[in-house]
């Protein structure tokens, strides 16, 4: 249950790209672009979080630069 927070800002995330997809995909001219803007935007934030949630169940501090996945 600690890491519900980041769970449920990644599940609402990935549905606010779908939906800003979505939109584009049924608009054109600068409402498109509003929303690949918008798209990008929301994007950079939740694969943010998406690697501060897998630092942390890997044991890793968020801010620790030395630690790298395997592969």
């Amino acid at each position: 249950m600690k890491y519900l927070p980041e769970i449920v800002l990644l599940v609402v995330g990935l549905a606010v790209i779908f939906i800003l997809l979505y939109l584009a995909a049924m608009s054109e001219g600068w409402v498109m672009l509003l929303c690949i803007l918008g798209t990008a935007v929301v994007y950079t934030g939740w694969h943010r979080v998406l690697l501060n949630l897998g630092w942390r169940l890997a044991g890793k501090d968020p801010d620790d630069f030395d630690f790298h996945f395997p592969g």
